[in-house]
């Protein structure tokens, strides 16, 4: 790539340049140095005017230029009611109470609005009532919804007057956070939508604005919603040895006196469950008491309580730590392979948990990529990247409580299929833990209508082959009963939809497999432990298939 070197004439007279043109340094684009209050033009963001110049390293400073704001010409009502144009003063506020959600505005009842052609109002933020102004305002309806940014405007009661004309805007809403002081600019429009008026206002906060029309919400209790609440007492929350505090899916339920309920996050802010801070389900037995409060809004009262003043509607709760279960104690095992038809890396997911009683293909149930924004990168060979992914347990099976099992791992792309080996390589420990996927392959030897496999990589013994295998995978294990994962007795063979069983001891014989297999497929390998009543599955490995000469065959 050619170094560029500015081109610097400081006795040049004005000139417009396309932002391209402006050279950025010896890497960048473009190559001209402009002077101090030239014009520097973008099609995405308009024109910007240059401010400062250096003529050592010729890179130049600019700012966006936006042009001055005509004043608008007096009508005779404006010159009759004092309305001038000028610095905001303190005439007129927007008062806004923030302690509800979305916001509560309300423009200064001084406001008068004189014409009965007058329809609406619309509340912008700063001064630009462009095309381009950031709008405030917005009008919600009886459900909740968004259904406009224009402020109907309603009569003013006069008790000298039999009112027709004379205005203000009503109560609105906003989602926009606003500090005291900033200047707000009212436009009221006329019934064919055309602005009549511009007047400026000072916000300010307060808690006290509040719709008249409105009705205290009156609140007779509060109560915890997870799907651990025991079924034979509703005040007491049961969860597994091991179970993630995070992991109980915590909501409040608000119950109001005519029947209505309504579904609130614990956000530790507004509504709180006390007790659960530093928590940990260590061991079986443990029962520690919680409290869950919520605060009243300003337009929210207690009924049962005998504080007229009180600002919290609370309940007591019971957490207790069962036996462990091996249900919810889960681990997704991944399996990446070629996509032929795209002609780019794919990833397979397996659940399996500690009871080991089964094995389930989660794929289509993974959640890949919206917890962080970081999605699995088919193309990027050559850097680690460190995946979180998360399943919810009753998508994988209805009798499963909504248990969110959220893990992190790490995936490297080594080289393009057509190159040389290992293809990827898998962390499952983070950060620090054995690597799984070097010198990890499959080699295969068709003969007599069967393929021979030795994935023996090498290795002579079985512990030596299973630390290599099966340990690097991080197979699940009870930290309460057990040191370490248990030994496997036989392994699957898996490719596509058939699979053989073998002995664990035969890891560095041939082994027969009656399904022909396309050179760098990734087959399956899955670790069990076999008991006379039945299968116990312990982990899923990849490995990459690899045409050789097996020994034996």
């Amino acid at each position: 790539m050619s170094t560029k070197v500015p081109i610097y004439d400081p006795n040049r007279g004005f000139r417009v340049w396309l932002i391209n043109e402006i050279y950025t340094g010896p890497e960048g684009e473009g190559s001209y140095v402009p002077n101090v209050n030239d014009m520097v033009w973008s099609w995405e963001t308009g024109i910007h005017r240059v401010i400062q110049t250096d003529p050592i390293t010729g890179e130049s400073t600019w700012v966006e230029w936006n042009p001055p704001k005509e004043v608008p010409e007096l009508s005779d009502q404006d010159k009759l009611l004092g309305l001038v144009p000028g610095q905001p003063s303190e005439a007129f506020r927007l008062y806004i109470n923030d302690k509800v959600e979305p916001a509560t505005i309300a423009v200064d009842k001084k406001l008068k609005i004189y014409g009965s052609e007058n329809d609406h109002a619309i509340l912008f933020k700063g001064t630009d009532i462009s095309a381009k102004g950031e709008i405030i305002s917005q009008v919600y309806n009886n459900s909740g919804e968004l259904v406009s940014h224009k402020i109907p405007l309603e009569l003013v009661a006069d008790d000298t007057l039999n009112n027709r004309a004379i205005k203000s805007p009503m109560v609105a809403k906003t989602t926009k956070s606003l500090e005291d002081g900033e200047v707000i600019t009212c436009v009221v429009y006329n019934d064919v939508g055309a602005a009549v008026s511009i007047t400026p206002l000072l916000a300010r906060n307060t808690s006290f604005i509040r719709n008249s029309q409105a009705e205290v919400a009156r609140i007779t209790g509060v109560r915890l919603l997870s799907p651990f609440i025991s079924e034979q007492n509703s005040g007491l929350v049961e969860i597994p040895v091991n179970l993630p505090v995070g992991s109980l899916s915590l909501q409040a339920q608000i119950q109001y006196a005519d029947g209505f309920v309504r579904e609130v996050p614990i956000d530790n802010q507004k509504t709180r469950l006390h007790g659960l801070e530093g928590f940990v389900a260590s061991q079986a037995g443990q029962t520690i008491p919680l409290v869950l409060s919520y605060h009243l809004g300003s337009d929210e009262v207690s009924v049962d309580t005998d504080d007229v003043g009180a600002t919290v509607v609370s309940e007591t709760y019971k957490l207790t730590t069962l036996a462990p279960t091996g249900t919810y104690s889960v681990k997704l095992f991944v399996i990446p392979f070629w996509d032929a038809l795209r002609v780019r890396w794919d990833l397979r997911y397996y659940m399996l948990n500690l009871d080991r009683t089964r094995i389930d293909e989660v794929t289509a149930l993974v959640d890949k990529g919206t917890l962080d924004g970081i999605a699995f990168d088919p193309n990027n060979y050559g850097e680690i990247q460190r995946l979180t992914v998360a399943i919810n347990l009753s998508d994988v099976d209805v009798d499963f409580a909504p248990y969110r099992h959220i893990q992190t791992y790490e995936i490297s792309l080594m080289t393009p299929l057509e190159a040389s080996k290992p293809h990827w390589t898998l962390r499952y420990n983070v950060g620090s833990g054995e690597v799984y996927g070097i010198e990890t392959k499959a080699v295969y030897e068709p003969k007599d209508g069967l393929i021979y496999f030795d994935i023996s990589n090498g290795i002579a013994t079985v512990d030596e082959w299973l630390d290599k295998h099966y340990r690097s995978l991080y197979p699940l294990f009870d930290v309460e009963g057990e040191n370490a994962p248990p030994i496997p007795t036989h392994f699957k063979i898996k490719y596509d939809d058939v699979s053989v069983d073998y002995p664990i001891d035969s890891f560095d014989n041939p082994l027969a497999f009656p399904k022909a297999i396309i050179e760098d497929d990734t087959i399956e390998i899955h670790y069990i432990l076999r008991t006379e009543a039945r299968d116990l599955y312990l982990a899923v490995g990849p490995m990459s298939s690899e045409a050789g000469v097996v020994a034996g065959i």
